[in-house]
């Protein structure tokens, strides 16, 4: 698959329009099937990819729409391995809040707690088939 893009699926609190400064998103992949601090430890050695450098991303969307995030370059993902997806942005940032799943096991890590979680963004990887 070609992800050309991620879909996020917002929560129905606080603003419907977000806005990230100096934004990042990196792809890649991770041996294990659930995450630990430090976060840089959970990547496979040269997968990361960076897909995305924004100086401003503005999130926008009504409650429980999905908001997309259109990447700089898309990403190959062959289905095969477990995706990691890093989102950075600098501090001070407003932000949308996504509708949330809990997964049972630590598959999230954010800074601001700095401990893996069991609960992950509803999350969509919007692209295409690769060819064969």
């Amino acid at each position: 698959m070609e992800i050309e893009a991620i879909g996020l699926r917002r929560a129905p609190v606080w603003s419907t329009t977000g806005m990230a400064r100096d934004a990042c998103v990196f792809m890649g992949l991770c041996a294990n099937d659930s995450l630990c601090a430090p976060a840089d430890g959970n990547w496979i050695p040269g997968t990361r990819t960076g897909v995305l450098n924004a100086d401003s991303l503005v999130l926008s969307a009504d409650s429980a729409q999905w908001v997309s995030i259109c990447l700089d370059s898309p990403y190959s993902y062959s289905g095969q391995g477990n995706l990691l997806i890093e989102f950075i942005h600098a501090p001070g940032t407003t932000g949308v809040y996504t509708y949330l799943w809990d997964c049972g096991s630590p598959r999230s890590l954010q800074s601001t707690y700095g401990s893996p979680s069991p609960l992950i963004p509803e999350i969509r990887l919007i692209g295409r088939s690769s060819p064969r």
